[in-house]
């Protein structure tokens, strides 16, 4: 007797990221890639050959993607699968936006956060918020609910928006006990 596969593990996700080297949001989508069903491929929009191959040994299906002509061949290529598309930072949210667009795909943005410290990282920022807004993006996860916050400021629709802490247990109002002996207790920690 055979069971159906599973329509979550034969969903096919491809991955958008930007990246200087394995980093927070590179640990998560590597983590995620190996523990959440579906067949995972990551495009790396920018990457150095150390962090594909990191990927790639892990056992990853994972490329180096140069621009954006490159990824619509790409999802042109693969959009008889209906692909979903999970963007992870801001070049890849614009590189998916735009191919989601043209190509009517499914897209899910996930946000890893925000640093608008310059004029630059705050358009980035603000234009991220925006594109969030339209049509083309399915679902928002936020990886904390202060970013699903600065969502709703800007107006993103509210069933478009879920909350996915990134890695933290549920909090449960206390600190975990301090190990005896240990070199760190609460007023070290605390200053």
């Amino acid at each position: 007797m055979s069971t159906a596969p599973s329509p979550v593990a034969a969903l096919p996700i491809i991955h958008l990221l930007s990246s200087g080297g394995f980093y927070g949001a590179e640990r998560m989508l590597l983590d995620h890639c190996l523990a959440t069903p579906g067949q995972h491929q990551v495009l790396f929009l920018d990457a150095p050959p150390e962090l594909i191959a990191r990927f790639r040994e892990a056992g990853v299906d994972c490329r180096g993607c140069a621009g954006l002509g490159e990824l619509l061949r790409h999802l042109r290529r693969r959009r008889s699968e209906r692909p979903l598309i999970n963007t992870h930072n801001f070049k890849g949210l614009l590189f998916g936006w735009v191919g989601a667009t043209l190509l009517r795909l499914p897209l899910v943005i996930t946000q890893h956060g925000f640093t608008p410290r310059s004029r630059k990282q705050k358009f980035y920022t603000w234009l991220s918020l925006q594109l969030c807004r339209t049509a083309s993006v399915d679902r928002v996860v936020c990886v904390a609910e202060s970013i699903a916050v600065l969502h709703r400021q800007a107006r993103v629709e509210g069933q478009k928006l879920q909350v996915i802490p990134n890695g933290l247990p549920a909090a449960t109002g206390q600190l975990p006990p301090v190990p005896t002996g240990s070199a760190f207790s609460p007023v070290t920690l605390a200053g």
